[in-house]
């Protein structure tokens, strides 16, 4: 009410409606009106208005009874739905709609789905090897985490549907279609490092990812290429990261990591949010795919390369900065997911 009065009390002294904002605002600070409030105001003294306080909104007087008997029923069951309240109460849903929207500043929201139900060892283990990574990320910082490998695999159809469409006002939504799981697709498997993309492999969908493809197809291409030449003379370790999926973790895998000079980092178990592929570049990059259609895998591939070569160098950086973010985020929330 005071800053109505401060108003009134400016407008008699004939100032204008900028230099009262401005005065308004040096003497009230953070808890002043906003411009359009003030505007308000000076309008209405202008025309007149002697009464400053609110006027008493119009329509039906709230019916306070009904509002907690509404609250009550909600609390009990938060997946409830406003008709089932209604008819439960023995009320309109559009009345139960407009006490929980208005009245009691409920929002109905999509619930966030986790990956998977953690175990209490199971956080515990996201924390302690939240810590390993953070730790070896400190050592590979000085590079600019170029020595470290990060990569998984991902399905990536021929076919990306369009999810938008212009319709006309009136007119039904069309429905859209996911693709089928047994859709045409290729296995992408992708590793980074801060620098940018050091491997990308496309193979087609009957083709399996096994224990064997993994080591011939993947790790060994890793331990031939210019990044291992390059550790060598550095004298610096080359570190690879990757998931527990089956394949990375068969016996012929492990067996051949002993006689290797390659460091391989541990991943937590049930971990996407954790790791640079899912949280960072599949999700993107099929984004960009929407609405586009390939006719063989070489097109695939094309497009695959073309999202990869207009990103800097910095893009790759800020990969590893988001996933320096989450690891402290994992271990300050107990293991819990990151969202």
């Amino acid at each position: 009410m005071d800053q109505r009065f401060a108003i009134k009390f400016l407008l008699k002294k004939m100032m204008n409606p900028k230099d009262i904002i401005k005065e308004m605002n040096e003497t009230y600070g953070e808890e002043c009106y906003s411009d359009s409030q003030i505007y308000f105001w000076i309008r209405q003294i202008k025309c007149g208005r002697q009464d400053l306080s609110d006027l008493p909104k119009p329509g039906r007087p709230v019916d306070e009874q009904l509002t907690v008997t509404i609250q009550k029923a909600f609390n009990e069951n938060q997946f409830a739905s406003a008709r089932s309240v209604a008819r439960k109460i023995g009320i309109s849903h559009t009345t139960v709609l407009d006490h929980i929207t208005n009245i009691i500043g409920m929002k109905f929201v999509h619930l966030r789905l986790s990956p998977h139900f953690l175990t209490e060892d199971q956080k515990k283990k996201r924390v302690k090897m939240a810590k390993n990574l953070l730790k070896n990320l400190k050592e590979e910082e000085a590079t600019g985490y170029e020595f470290i490998l990060t990569g998984d695999e991902s399905w990536f159809y021929y076919h990306y549907p369009q999810k938008e469409i212009w319709i006309l006002k009136g007119e039904d939504v069309p429905i859209g279609h996911k693709n089928e799981p047994y859709a045409k697709k290729s296995m992408f498997t992708l590793f980074v490092n801060g620098k940018g993309v050091q491997l990308i492999d496309l193979k087609p969908a009957e083709v399996k990812i096994t224990g064997d493809y993994f080591l011939s197809n993947i790790f060994m291409t890793i331990e031939q290429s210019d990044l291992m030449i390059k550790s060598k003379k550095w004298r610096h370790r080359l570190c690879l990261h990757y998931d527990n999926a089956p394949s990375h973790c068969s016996k012929i895998v492990k067996s051949h990591i002993e006689n290797s000079t390659i460091k391989i980092w541990d991943h937590p178990p049930y971990s996407p949010d954790l790791a640079i592929c899912d949280f960072g570049l599949f999700g993107t990059m099929k984004n960009s795919f929407t609405g586009s259609d390939f006719n063989n895998e070489d097109e695939l591939l094309e497009s695959i390369q073309e999202f990869f070569a207009s990103k800097s160098e910095e893009f790759y950086k800020s990969l590893f900065s988001e996933w320096i973010r989450r690891l402290h985020s994992c271990i300050q929330n107990k293991g819990n997911y990151i969202h």
